[in-house]
């Protein structure tokens, strides 16, 4: 697709992925990325345990942008029982789900010591929301194709709210694919040169404030030591490390 052409696309496996292995590989991976996309069914979105999951599992650095998506839309419509018109229900589907969102990430930086990484997904709200169901059945109304008994038993469904058609356009609408290419992807992909001089100049800042961190370190060490040669004679040095020794040694077999 021209739309992805320059950019590369990798889906991994879940944050909570059963196979460790695989959830380290993930969470090792994801510090290369530029952005990221959170996808979260609708019927279970974003939940106090998936946001703290989250702060634990994506990396503080790197990632330099976070996109939230609500998957499977129509299901979040179809839960809705009151509204009469589809626009109602598409309306108060998304009021849930974003107020849902924000109350949990803020209820999680509350109780949170380090909270970079869930400000920096509060910052990405609201989320966008999809539905591949209806984009299938967009395009396949468009070319006159046949749904499949999934994707007809969702039209079926969405029926019984007034205003709703069975138009290749309204089932676009609701889809929302439209909607993240144009205001979530395209910003992204035009940003890229961007977001890689930026990516580029905070790599050379952090190693430069990881290199002066360690020349601090070591001129404080060597300070000491030089404290340490004036202040103690060589048996006493030996006293004070064997006494340091046996500290340690407690520490590790947690010894009285």
């Amino acid at each position: 697709r021209e739309v992805l052409q320059e950019i590369e696309i990798v889906d991994t496996p879940g944050l909570n992925d059963p196979i460790v292995s695989r959830g380290e590989a993930t969470k090792k991976f994801l510090g290369e990325c530029d952005v990221v996309f959170l996808l979260s069914y609708t019927g279970q979105f974003l939940t106090q345990e998936d946001i703290s999951f989250m702060r634990y599992t994506l990396p503080n650095e790197g990632i330099r942008n976070v996109i939230i998506v609500g998957s499977k839309f129509d299901s979040g419509i179809l839960d809705d029982n009151k509204s009469k018109t589809i626009e109602e229900a598409e309306r108060k589907s998304i009021n849930i789900y974003n107020n849902q969102a924000k109350n949990n990430i803020d209820a999680c930086i509350r109780e949170a010591i380090n909270s970079e990484v869930l400000v920096r997904i509060k910052e990405s709200l609201p989320p966008s929301y999809v539905s591949s169901i209806l984009y299938s059945c967009s395009q396949k109304r468009k070319n006159n194709q046949s749904y499949n008994a999934a994707e007809a038993n969702v039209v079926k469904n969405l029926m019984r709210f007034q205003g709703f058609q069975d138009d290749w356009k309204k089932l676009l609408s609701l889809s929302g694919i439209d909607g993240i290419k144009k205001y979530k992807i395209m910003p992204v992909i035009e940003d890229k040169e961007k977001t890689i001089e930026e990516k580029n100049k905070n790599v050379v800042i952090d190693n430069k404030n990881i290199l002066l961190k360690l020349l601090e370190d070591m001129n404080i060490e060597a300070i000491q030591n030089k404290e340490n040669l004036q202040n103690y004679d060589k048996y006493e040095l030996e006293e004070k490390l064997n006494k340091i020794f046996l500290i340690l040694i407690r520490i590790v077999f947690n010894l009285p």
